[in-house]
């Protein structure tokens, strides 16, 4: 057989960076078991063979983070570790950085940097901030509720505590006054990325030039930093900061943090549910990757307990600008405001404007090739329409004419930025909103001439734009994550508004800033909960979460141009948008937050919820069913993955039945319904579609209440898990924990590995074989074994197996250590992957999908006497 060489670099894959959830090579999380031999486990510690790089010890978590790396033989330690009574082994996870968008940063132009500010009440006057109107939060600041007494602890990138609307300082009688770093680490949890100065501004920002406050501006806040300037974290961290958090007695904690999951199991979920348990709410954004289709919920807001939090648009478009001047025929001078885009090269800039055109409703104004007969747009700025070809497409034929600026008017009201790097010859691009560029199109159509001068970017001071998005503004935001679980449990359970949203930003690098994201709802959420604590006078995670998750309001489904007439899906909103007013009054509370019916194998043939009347009258509530779109999870009968947003939706409906439909619930007494599905029969349910809605509860008193549910026609255990599964090549020096996306490996490579047992000390850069797992589907549990070409066994490979794996591209690299600690014999070899189906049974061989990579061979370095290494096939 005629082997291919894999030696050094791997020229025949290319490689994908995505930011997907993915292991750690010979990184482990420890726990410790009741009765655990913990005397074995740090007696290795001790001799110096195993590095440790957390110590838990709290009460709700104990054990250890590992890192096996300069280990001589990791594997062999692994399983050493393994071995030992009591202790359970996790894998280190890397979670990405926040993918929430930054619209815009900047100073307000009346900004006074005063001297530190302690602890000060919420602003008096009247809430107009445009979130808190939405979600009923202006109605309780009028009450003269701000959370007061109540701790909040943010884990996310730290918190710029020297922003003076937070507060200033850090300590005891500041506004940030406790916390640390988990990342670096050290006792300063200063921000340097900004998304948690921005998470802690939307909490509890006090009064400032914009004239906006937090949520709940009287609370204390906590920052526990598990983020760097750029990169992501691990789960290990994230365990270690919330403990941290529950044992420094935060009241609340917020983390707008995670990665797609499914599965409630996974350690940082588990650590995390374990202090909901203990009365801790804890809120977890549903995450950004709305366009990734369903089944697609993030950890560890897919854990139990865990108030998981998507988002809905803005009813405000908030835009922070540039102010700078302009002349028209060297008259007055007047003002504009601007955003930059990239590149952002513009100080100093005076140029007139020259128009593509004067047509202001023409959506292809720049689109093509400028006249040859007009002036060349050297040393003017290019006024391009925005419309049907891209920016970057009307930028480069303004290049060619000569084009260094560009500036962009809007079609729509507001401004977005704009990215043309592609283009070489352009210095600076920017926006301004429809209004201003029509009537400059005006001024130059008339024959006058408009010379704008351009301010300097990196040295200006901001204004605040806001304008009515009357488009999306209510509506579920596109980039919200869907769910539900794996397990079918209702992911999110609410929504907040999440997009363009102002708060505060470190003060180097921008003071303020606009954002968008589920990042952004979920501390929206959490500084709810700490005006209800104080309105009812308990911090019950359960009782709170039905209280918001009741009083919410379910809305219309957005596909990007708006509100159809159809209700958004449960899995993309749960119950809807937050009205906090609502929760802190309501005078009847419901036993559940929300119904799963599960899938047609398993399904409910009817539950039931019971209605506590809380106030000193009666109420009589009508029962009826309000249906939301039915969502298909995939685009044909035939189609393995999900499809991507947005989903095929459906107007058939499944029906409910309550018993009984109305009742009248005496004052401070209960009544239980019971409610019977009847899931739709005309469906295709090879698309796995999945029909939801809420069961609406209208009172005598005025009052409505909503209970989500939701359920799967079809089979979860009949979906295809396992996609495919391939031989790749992992580069030299290439991280598979940064999940790179590897293409098939072609037949009969030959691999030379490093010397066995010594892969952590080889200096020559090597390529390895592994498998990739791609799964269509979630699933517990993935075994991979390394077999020879004609089936026997060698065993697992030594990270076998993977458990609660979200659907993605999972890769391994193997340098051919077994689990046993033994070496693979030189020859050839396969790997055979083997993925547990949804809801399947170990046990049972048909609940398994299988599939194997091609052959491969391998061959070790050898370490000769002299020191060097070279192959078997050198000679001694």
């Amino acid at each position: 057989m005629a082997w291919r060489s894999a030696l050094l670099f791997a020229t025949l894959v290319g490689a994908a960076v995505t930011t997907q959830r993915h292991v750690v090579p010979n990184r482990y999380i420890i726990e410790f078991e009741d009765g655990a031999d913990t005397a074995a486990f740090y007696s290795k510690v001790d001799r110096g063979e195993v590095h440790q790089r957390k110590k838990f010890d709290y009460q709700l978590f104990k054990g250890a983070s590992i890192d096996l790396s300069s280990h001589s033989e990791p594997d062999h330690a692994l399983k050493d570790i393994k071995d030992i009574p009591g202790v359970k082994v996790w894998p280190v996870t890397k979670i990405p950085a926040p993918n929430d968008k930054v619209v815009w940063t900047g100073i307000p132009n009346d900004l006074e940097q005063t001297e530190l500010l302690k602890r000060q009440e919420g602003d008096p006057q009247q809430d107009v901030f445009s979130t808190h109107v939405q979600t009923q939060i202006d109605l309780l600041r009028a009450k003269g509720l701000t959370g007061k007494g109540i701790k909040i602890a943010v884990v996310d990138s730290g918190i710029d505590y020297t922003h003076p609307a937070l507060g200033g300082c850090f300590g005891a009688d500041c506004l940030v006054s406790f916390g640390t770093d988990f990342y670096t680490p050290s006792d300063d949890p200063k921000d340097c990325l900004g998304h948690g100065t921005h998470v802690a501004g939307t909490i509890a920002a006090q009064q400032n030039a914009f004239n906006f406050t937090g949520a709940a501006p009287g609370v204390t806040l906590g920052a526990y930093k598990v983020f760097g300037c750029a990169d992501g974290t691990d789960n290990d961290i994230l365990i270690d900061a919330f403990n941290r958090a529950y044992e420094d007695g935060a009241d609340i904690i917020t983390a707008s943090i995670g990665g797609p999951s499914g599965w409630s199991e996974e350690p940082w979920g588990v650590a995390v549910q374990r202090i909901v348990e203990k009365g801790v709410p804890c809120t977890l954004a549903a995450g950004n990757e709305g366009f990734s289709g369903m089944f697609y919920a993030a950890t560890a807001s897919s854990s139990k307990g865990v108030l998981s939090v998507g988002s809905v648009d803005n009813t405000v478009d908030t835009e922070l600008l540039i102010e700078s001047n302009y002349t028209v025929s060297g008259g007055d001078v007047a003002q504009f405001g601007w955003m930059e885009g990239v590149p952002n090269f513009w100080g100093g800039v005076s140029y007139p404007l020259q128009a593509a055109g004067f047509d202001i409703t023409n959506e292809e104004d720049g689109c093509a090739p400028w006249p040859s007969s007009a002036p060349r747009l050297r040393g003017k700025v290019a006024l391009i329409r925005r419309g049907t070809c891209t920016f970057v497409n009307k930028a480069r034929l303004a290049a060619q004419a000569g084009a260094e600026y560009v500036m962009f008017y809007n079609n729509v009201p507001g401004i977005i930025p704009v990215d043309v790097s592609e283009v070489p010859a352009i210095k600076g691009v920017a926006m301004v909103t429809a209004e201003v560029g029509e009537a400059w199109i005006a001024a130059l159509k008339s024959g006058e001439e408009v010379v704008m001068s351009m301010a300097d970017p990196l040295d200006v001071e901001r204004v605040l734009l806001t304008s009515g998005n009357n488009i999306t503004g209510g509506s579920l935001s596109q980039y919200t994550s869907w769910g539900p679980t794996f397990e079918l449990d209702v992911r999110p359970v609410i929504a907040a508004p999440g997009s363009m949203v102002l708060s505060t930003y470190p003060v180097e690098i921008g003071t303020y800033s606009v954002m968008s994201g589920t990042s952004m709802a979920t501390p929206l959420v959490a500084g709810v909960l700490a005006l209800l604590a104080e309105a009812r006078g308990t911090l019950d995670p359960g009782l709170l979460e039905r209280l918001l998750a009741n009083t919410a309001k379910p809305v219309l489904f957005n596909s990007g141009e708006g509100s159809s007439n159809l209700y958004a899906p449960v899995p993309q909103q749960g119950n809807g948008i937050i009205r906090a007013y609502d929760a802190a009054f309501t005078k009847t509370v419901l036993d559940k937050s929300t119904i799963s019916f599960n899938d047609t194998e398993n399904r409910l043939k009817s539950t039931t919820f019971t209605i506590f009347n809380q106030g000193d009258e009666d109420i009589t509530y009508d029962i009826f069913n309000l249906p939301a779109a039915t969502a298909f999870t995939k685009g044909s009968a035939d189609a393995i993955y999900p499809s991507e947003f947005p989903n095929d939706l459906s107007e058939v409906y499944a029906e409910l039945a309550f018993d009984p439909q109305q009742v009248t619930v005496p004052a401070g007494g209960e009544a239980e319904i019971t409610v019977t599905p009847s899931p739709p029969d005309s469906l295709d349910e090879a698309r796995l579609p999945v029909w939801s809605g809420w069961i609406a509860l209208n009172g005598s008193d005025d009052s409505t209440l909503h209970l989500a549910y939701q359920g799967v026609s079809g089979s979860m255990r009949a979906q295809r898990v396992l996609a495919d599964g391939y031989l790749i090549i992992v580069p030299p020096g290439v991280p598979v924990d940064f999940s790179f996306v590897f293409e098939h490996a072609p037949e009969n490579i030959n691999f030379v590995l490093p010397p066995k047992g010594l892969a952590n000390q080889t200096m020559i850069p090597l390529s390895l074989p592994g498998p990739a797992i791609d799964l269509s589907m979630g699933t517990t549990t993935v075994n991979v074994e390394i077999i020879t070409p004609d089936g026997k066994s060698l065993g697992p490979h030594p990270e076998s197996p993977l458990k609660f794996r979200p659907r993605q591209i999972s890769p391994l690299a193997w340098d051919g250590e077994l689990a046993d600690g033994g070496f693979a014999p030189e020859g050839s070899y396969k790997f055979r992957i083997r993925a547990l189906k949804i809801f399947g049974d170990e046990e049972n061989e048909e609940d398994w999908e299988e599939a194997e990579t091609v052959a491969f061979g391998i061959e070790y370095l050898v370490l000769g006497n002299d020191g060097t290494l070279r192959l078997p096939s050198a000679g001694p």
